[in-house]
């Protein structure tokens, strides 16, 4: 009888351990199954981190292009100003000069000619002052 209990309770025993078994083996493979998931999206989530670094230095290197660009541009524009600034007092200082010559030579001649020269000043200021006359940067 001691024998019977002893190979029941042995055979319990054994299938109480071959049920653990199965379980340690199912839960095994079920963990086995998550870290597969879970290297599968790192491996996308690295493959969309280089993806994002990619477009990064993408996007620097074309702020950069513009940035020169337009510091180019600025410079040409300063330049083109100078040049303009300086045009513009060589031109006064002709027309001054013109004028005192005019002026010693047919003082009458001159107050007609200043007249002139007063309404044309007063014809460019009010064009420039409607920007019908500029084209994007340029004097049409």
């Amino acid at each position: 009888m001691m024998q019977a209990q002893l190979q029941n309770m042995t055979q319990t025993t054994s299938a109480a351990q071959e049920l653990q078994l199965k379980q340690s083996q199912k839960q095994v493979a079920d963990l086995w199954k998550i870290m597969q998931a879970m290297s599968t999206q790192l491996v996308q989530t690295q493959g969309q981190v280089k993806e994002l670094q990619d477009f990064r230095e993408k996007a620097q290197g074309a702020v950069v292009n513009v940035t020169s660009a337009q510091n180019g541009r600025l410079q040409q524009m300063q330049q083109q100003v100078t040049v303009l600034q300086q045009q513009l007092a060589q031109s006064q200082q002709v027309q001054d000069a013109l004028r005192r010559q005019l002026e010693q030579q047919d003082p009458k001649e001159a107050l007609e000619l200043r007249k002139r020269v007063e309404t044309l000043e007063l014809e460019v200021a009010q064009l420039s002052k409607s920007d019908a006359y500029w084209d994007e940067e340029e004097w049409v």
